[in-house]
């Protein structure tokens, strides 16, 4: 999964401080990491007819394993993370990336 960025090192910078990715970029306009689910997330450089997806596009949703440090590191950032919400199998925040984007951290019940 991809998404189109505006800015690549904002991109990368912000994901590597507040979630410890590590991502390499191919050229310019590419960067990918590998979550610990084996899943890839990648970014790609917006360009004329490809801008960045606003809220309502696909949701993201990180596992951490301390939601409060999470969401500490994401206010420090700008990331303007919600207040945690209780679900059947953990709890989660809502958070907006540099790029708009809707993003979730959900921590799992031990």
């Amino acid at each position: 999964m991809y998404r189109y960025v505006a800015d690549m090192a904002r991109a990368i910078a912000f994901y590597e401080n507040a979630f410890g990715l590590s991502f390499v970029r191919s050229g310019d306009d590419w960067a990918e990491c590998t979550l610990a689910d084996g899943v890839r997330f990648g970014f790609h450089l917006a360009h004329e007819g490809a801008v960045p997806q606003v809220p309502g596009s696909v949701m993201v949703d990180l596992r951490v394993d301390d939601l409060a440090a999470s969401h500490a590191r994401l206010a420090m950032l700008g990331g303007r993370p919600g207040d945690p919400q209780d679900a059947p199998a953990g709890r989660f925040i809502t958070f907006v990336d540099p790029d708009g984007y809707r993003v979730q951290v959900f921590e799992k019940k031990p």
